[in-house]
């Protein structure tokens, strides 16, 4: 994730939107759940 961001920033004329596409609906989700997870009291 954190290549991603460093892509996004500093090369923005370069991306392939598609691949960025790609990465947001394919692993944000279960970013999300272990975010979720790990900020829940009981540690998940």
């Amino acid at each position: 994730m954190r290549g991603l961001r460093n892509r996004i920033v500093h090369s923005y004329d370069t991306l392939d939107l598609p691949v960025v596409w790609s990465t947001v609906t394919d692993f944000l989700p279960s970013l999300l759940s272990a975010i979720s997870k790990a900020e829940s009291p009981n540690g998940g």
